[in-house]
This record gives C-alpha cells, sequence and structure tokens, in this order.
C-alpha cells in the first residue's frame, strides 16, 4: 500500500474511532509517528555521536510525550516497542 493510501486509511479509522478529535490532531499523530519512525532507524542502522544521540532522544522523548497527551484527550494509551521493523518487543506479551 502506498504512503497516500495508509496515510488516508490512518485518517478514516481516527476519525470512525475518535469522532470528537479534530483533524490537527490524526496530522500531530502521523508527523510524529514519521520522525519517531525515522529515528528509531537511524538509532538501529547507524553510529552517531554522543551529542546527536543525545540531541534525538530529548527530541524523541518531547515528542512521545506530546503524542502522550493528544493520545489522554481521548482515552488512548500509546503503545510502542522501539522497534523500526516491527518485530515484537520479549518484554510485551501478545
Amino acid at each position: 500500500m502506498s504512503y497516500k493510501k495508509n496515510r488516508e486509511v490512518f485518517f478514516t479509522m481516527f476519525a470512525r474511532e475518535f469522532p470528537s478529535a479534530m483533524h490537527s490532531d490524526a496530522l500531530a499523530l502521523l508527523r510524529a509517528g514519521t520522525a519517531e519512525q525515522r529515528w528509531n532507524e537511524v538509532q538501529c542502522s547507524i553510529e552517531i555521536g554522543e551529542q546527536e544521540t543525545a540531541r534525538q532522544e530529548m527530541l524523541s522523548e518531547r515528542r512521545m510525550m506530546r503524542v502522550s497527551q493528544i493520545c489522554a484527550r481521548f482515552g488512548a494509551v500509546l503503545v510502542t516497542n522501539g522497534d523500526p521493523r516491527g518485530y515484537p518487543d520479549s518484554r510485551t506479551e501478545p
């Protein structure tokens, strides 16, 4: 499925699941998800300097806090495993 199609499906499902939510909330979640995906891929793939790692981790923490705040407005809970390949985390139960 193309990115555009995935995006449309996300917006449709989000609107159906959270009818009182604003479109800007869905955009913010999508944007944060894309940024976090990129950061996780970098973490798993290449070595970067300590300063850049610290900066990116700080940005990641802020992003996750923002996403958690958005989710809390609808009574949802954010669950991630931090693996960009989608492998289940051994610490979480199915």
